[in-house]
């Protein structure tokens, strides 16, 4: 006789509250035809959630069923600054759908997340010094031109964009439980499957599961976008800027080099009136030679130069590196503090590529 599913032991959290909503979203997702490995545990500690197991790698740790999966981008959602909160269920949610919602909002508002996304959140923050702000754009020129909408900016931060409506079209869901794992570049990728979303075991410090979140973003982009400083990052874009590079002439950075879906594209250049344009660079550490080879390829220039122009901009974004994290480290601010860990681990990605 098969015992019933006891979502209570795979639950650790310092909140009763929100101990019950977090069970009661797991056997929701269970109920519905979902997976948890046995031993794993869905930790919260202080509102912030992990998910560890002890399982080997790349053994499955969660499948989410489709009918668990919220359609976010449907719901009305308030502007509220203090908690989540939506006018109205969606007439076309199923009972399944319409529970997940339901308890992942009260899950995610017993966590406090949303006034904490507020207090943190480079993009959203109020006590961000305006110094930093103009240090950012540097890199990323749209950051902070429009103030995003709490809720909008919290679910754009664990959305997946999977099949799932009923002609196979894409859009953004939540995918509860999965949405628990934290990022490490080079972990687990989300695999989806007919009706479902799967993920496997890859473990980033001692037990706790982690999740690569995609797009090949750099410390800056995880932090303007997901509010923190992501230490794994292997990859420093380098930001917008026309330069003279000694013996060659004027180069720009576009800094434009992807898809309408996110995907990286090889850089490509085209020479004008006024010199070079250059697409995009990408300094990587697991490839230092990587730089001035896609230089030298896009370019149709010699070595010697793709490597003179590689120095020169890498010299420029080490000097705009610096502004922002000094400009940082005058902040009394949590979020100017996760910018200037990214501008530093950024800096120390670019200094590994060019010697």
């Amino acid at each position: 006789m098969t015992r019933p599913f006891d979502p209570w032991r795979h639950v650790e959290a310092d909140d009763d509250l929100v101990a019950d909503l977090l069970a009661g979203s797991l056997e929701s997702v269970v109920d519905l035809g979902g997976w948890i490995h046995p031993s794993a545990r869905l930790v919260v500690r202080d509102g912030q959630a992990t998910v560890e197991c002890d399982a080997e790698a790349e053994e499955l740790l969660l499948r989410i069923p489709v009918s668990a999966m919220v359609r976010i981008g449907r719901v009305p959602w308030t502007s509220s600054r203090q908690e989540l909160a939506f006018d109205a269920v969606p007439d076309d949610f199923g009972p399944g759908e319409t529970e997940q919602l339901i308890l992942q909002t009260a899950f995610h508002n017993a966590c406090g997340k949303i006034p904490w996304l507020v207090d943190t959140h480079p993009g959203l923050t109020p006590s961000l010094p305006m110094a930093v702000v103009s240090a950012v754009q540097a890199f990323r020129p749209s950051f902070r031109r429009r103030m995003p909408d709490p809720a909008a900016l919290f679910w754009s931060n664990r959305v997946f964009r999977l099949p799932v409506g009923p002609s196979g079209e894409v859009e953004p869901v939540a995918v509860p439980v999965l949405d628990l794992l934290n990022h490490r570049s080079g972990a687990a990728v989300g695999q989806w499957e007919p009706g479902a979303f799967a993920v496997f075991v890859s473990h980033q410090r001692g037990g706790e599961c982690a999740l690569d979140y995609g797009l090949d973003r750099d410390a800056i982009g995880m932090a303007v976008v997901y509010g923190f400083a992501d230490g794994t990052a292997p990859l420093a874009h380098s930001a917008p800027m026309r330069i003279d590079v000694q013996g060659f002439g004027s180069v720009q950075v576009e800094a434009r080099g992807r898809t309408k879906s996110g995907q990286r594209m090889a850089p490509v250049a085209r020479q004008g009136a006024g010199g070079w344009l250059l697409s995009h660079l990408t300094f990587d550490s697991r490839t230092p030679e990587s730089t001035a080879a896609a230089i030298a390829t896009a370019m149709s220039v010699s070595s010697d130069d793709a490597a003179a122009i590689a120095t020169a901009v890498a010299n420029e974004n080490r000097r705009l590196l610096d502004e922002l994290s000094r400009a940082a480290d005058a902040a009394a601010s949590p979020a100017a503090q996760v910018l200037g860990g990214a501008a530093r681990h950024q800096s120390a990605i670019i200094d590994a590529v060019i010697h």
